[in-house]
């Protein structure tokens, strides 16, 4: 049985007209100077095509910075797959916007981590100005989601982010559990123990949002039911790959350095990578999806989180996390329909 890819995301380009503290990509992207051409990001999507995938997710950086949207989403729809794009939103897309839905683009995907409506994200950004963008979006009928990725800085505002995201009609908000890629993210972290005391404070808020048009999903975070198993659904093979502006790949976004990527693009092609890169075995993936390691191999999530986990077996992460921190980690990326 051949690899095969089901979606792919392609981080289009690496800069980006804010800095999230909690942003995975800020220090792994580096400057943009070794970015793909726009013929090559061409070429990996023909590639992605052949290995079966169906749905294009442009990140970036901030894709709507960069001049290679335009040509990568006209490319997408010509390939008959479905395009999607996440953007903090922070730039005006009323005259953009159409232009991009002529081209193919479906589907896209805001961010918004603060209620406060004086001052959003430094650099005088608003927060007015991202729900002026998902108001053109829902006028022009596009499909449209919102993310938040919860912190010790906002959980405080959960309960008016969701209001004002509701009130607003998009299809889904999505609640993110915000995971530490660095020692320094510690900071801004919510350990277990408080997690799941706002998880609980959170599902009974969003109760009166039943039947209500938008979607609200929770990601359940790191501590397991007793029993309950660690379960990867990424790593088989008809996954998700992500591929950065600079062509490494990567199955799972928290696998994201350089030591664990499966290849890069600019050395050959993403369906030689993806069906051959002795990487895979760093994952425990094999081309009939049994699922060996997969995150046992100590991903990112983890890494930072306890002492010497790095490489170290999920088995003896439950044991020492128990231990140390008192609780049973799981993969952090496992959500739940709230409402």
């Amino acid at each position: 049985m051949e690899r095969t890819i089901d979606v792919v995301k392609i981080f289009l380009n690496s800069d980006c007209n804010i800095r999230c503290r909690y942003c995975l990509y800020a220090d792994f992207m580096g400057n943009g100077k070794e970015d793909m051409s726009l013929d090559r990001f061409r070429t990996l999507l023909d590639e992605s095509n052949k290995l079966g995938a169906r749905k294009v997710v442009i990140l970036g950086g901030e894709p709507f910075l960069s001049e290679k949207l335009e040509p990568f989403v006209e490319r997408i729809a010509e390939n008959g797959m479905v395009s999607t794009i996440t953007t903090n939103g922070t730039i005006d897309l009323e005259h953009r916007l159409p232009h991009l839905i002529s081209l193919g683009l479906q589907e896209i995907v805001f961010n918004i981590d603060s209620s406060r409506r004086d001052i959003y994200v430094g650099k005088n950004i608003k927060l007015d100005s991202i729900l002026a963008n998902i108001q053109i979006a829902r006028e022009l009928g596009m499909s449209t989601q919102v993310n938040t990725v919860l912190t010790k800085d906002n959980v405080d505002q959960i309960e008016k982010i969701i209001e004002t995201v509701v009130s607003y009609g998009v299809d889904v908000h999505r609640i993110i559990n915000f995971t530490p890629y660095t020692p320094e993210q510690l900071k801004f972290w919510l350990p277990p123990a408080e997690w799941l005391a706002h998880y609980e404070r959170i599902k009974s808020f969003v109760a009166r949002y039943n039947g209500s048009p938008t979607s609200i999903t929770f990601q359940t975070g790191y501590d397991s039911k007793e029993g309950e198993t660690n379960s990867c659904k990424l790593l088989n093979p008809n996954s998700r790959a992500y591929i950065t502006a600079n062509g490494e790949i990567f199955p799972c976004v928290l696998f994201f350095t350089k030591e664990d990527s499966l290849g890069n693009v600019k050395d050959n092609s993403l369906v030689e990578i993806w069906q051959n890169s002795p990487k895979w075995e760093l994952y425990g993936a094999n081309k009939e999806g049994a699922p060996t390691k997969l995150c046992s191999s100590a991903c990112l999530a983890y890494d930072h989180l306890i002492p010497n986990f790095h490489r170290t077996s999920m088995e003896d992460a439950r044991e020492s996390v128990g231990k140390v921190r008192g609780y049973r980690p799981i993969c952090p990326l496992v959500s739940e329909v709230l409402n």
